[in-house]
């Protein structure tokens, strides 16, 4: 009986590479031999570069513990959305961050600016990162939220503006955390107390996936007060100044781009035709940050016709801020969708990385157990709606969208590899490291 041929290495990567991802992590446990390949840096990358190619569409529905994560079983054609994976729920103010390359960024508001990361596809977790600013001035701790849980100070409010990023020349991943602290000022007039903003500081620290831990850094927005999401985009986090209408003396509109390799900040000037464009609502949250194949956007939603209702034509100002070219004066290209429904003023724009398609979010103002959404391509100026089913009942606009890679990267130190946590974990973990670190803060 003659001996099995032995498969070479090629032959071997070519098999591992095209298995589902589920399978491809049962594969570790066949030999070291193959746990070495499959984490291998380069068997990584590779697995990335294929899984860019076919990017999924993950809905995600809340309830009372858990962010659920379905996908429809046709992709960006739709069909019945399976269960993929759950995860706990952020606490008060918490969420999750747009994902680059198959990892999320969570931060949890109760606990006190702290983040951890995720990587759905191999259910790894970080251990929660802590901040390292002073939380004795904290009032505001949400990004999001304008009622403070509690107030340590009430002349001070502080709240963190998170962004997420990759410097493709490291290839590391990495975590910006910028507070606004706010120290109002309060003068007395004939009969009331006016209160204005006063002195704005802004505090700034980065962790690097893999180190997990939070460093402060020198640098800080040229800006008078930083305002708004971030958004990442070829190496670089940007995010929006507060401008004119929100800052004494009135400052210009700035786009501010933080380059996650060499960890500097830089301003882009957004021009006044962009800003005093014609149809369009006051600024934000109405001008909103978006990255379009690898560029920065502002996307405005404009009121067509001067009712709540009829707003439906959605226009795109896309800058050419490169990796290459990181400039002060961008070119900015516009595009004008007029969509096939009526909506609200709300971020429904989920572009597809590395083609020319759109996903929109079509907003209802029912419950529902389906998800209605559409398809633009850019080029042909075309729409196509898609219909996800399977979608437990949620109530009105109590869904939210990502577009998503897998992959195999590791989060954690690669030398304590044995030490990461998973999401299980995570649930297991359950309230009780929220209890001890509050405990903890007072």
């Amino acid at each position: 009986m003659s001996a099995l041929p032995i498969l070479d290495e090629n032959t071997v990567h070519y098999i591992l590479i095209n298995l589902p991802l589920k399978s491809l992590m049962r594969f570790k446990c066949v030999s070291k031999s193959w746990q070495s390949l499959i984490q291998d840096s380069y068997f990584v990358d590779l697995h990335l570069t294929r899984s860019k190619k076919h990017p999924q569409l993950l809905i995600n529905t809340y309830d009372n513990d858990s962010i659920n994560f379905l996908s429809p079983e046709n992709a960006f054609k739709g069909g019945v959305a399976h269960h993929k994976v759950s995860i706990p729920r952020c606490e008060r103010g918490g969420g999750l961050l747009k994902p680059i390359d198959g990892l999320f960024c969570c931060f949890d508001g109760k606990l006190m600016g702290a983040t951890r990361i995720i990587n759905l596809s191999t259910r790894q977790v970080t251990p929660w990162a802590q901040t390292s600013v002073n939380v004795g001035i904290r009032r505001q701790i949400s990004p999001f939220a304008h009622t403070p849980p509690f107030v340590k100070d009430p002349s001070v409010t502080q709240r963190p503006i998170y962004g997420f990023g990759f410097d493709p020349c490291t290839k590391k991943y990495k975590v910006l955390c910028v507070w606004v602290i706010s120290r109002p000022t309060f003068t007395y007039g004939r009969n009331r107390m006016m209160v204005t903003e006063g002195e704005v500081e802004h505090i700034c620290e980065v962790l690097t996936v893999g180190e997990n831990r939070w460093r402060k850094i020198d640098e800080v927005p040229p800006v008078l007060k930083l305002d708004g999401h971030a958004v990442y985009a070829n190496g670089s986090i940007y995010t929006r100044n507060a401008g004119g209408i929100f800052t004494f003396p009135p400052e210009a509109e700035f786009i501010v781009a933080f380059d996650v390799g060499i960890e500097k900040f830089r301003l882009i000037e957004i021009p006044d035709f962009i800003i005093d464009s014609p149809g369009r609502f006051s600024r934000p949250p109405y001008l909103y940050l978006l990255q379009i194949d690898g560029h920065i956007a502002l996307v405005d939603i404009i009121n067509e016709h001067g009712a709540y209702e009829s707003e439906h034509v959605v226009r795109l100002w896309i800058s050419d801020d490169s990796y290459n070219e990181k400039k002060m004066k961008a070119n900015w290209t516009e595009e004008t969708i007029l969509l096939p429904f009526s909506t609200v003023r709300d971020k429904i724009l989920y572009p597809v990385d590395g083609t020319h398609e759109i996903v929109i979010k079509k907003y209802t103002s029912r419950s529902f157990s389906e998800a209605s959404l559409y398809i633009y391509d850019r080029i042909m100026k075309s729409f196509r709606e898609i219909d996800i089913t399977g979608i437990s009942p949620i109530s009105p606009g109590g869904y939210s969208m990502f577009i998503f890679h897998e992959s195999t990267l590791s989060i954690g130190n690669p030398a304590e590899e044995e030490q990461n946590q998973t999401i299980d974990d995570w649930f297991k973990e359950g309230r009780h490291y929220i209890h001890r670190r509050i405990g903890h803060l007072y």
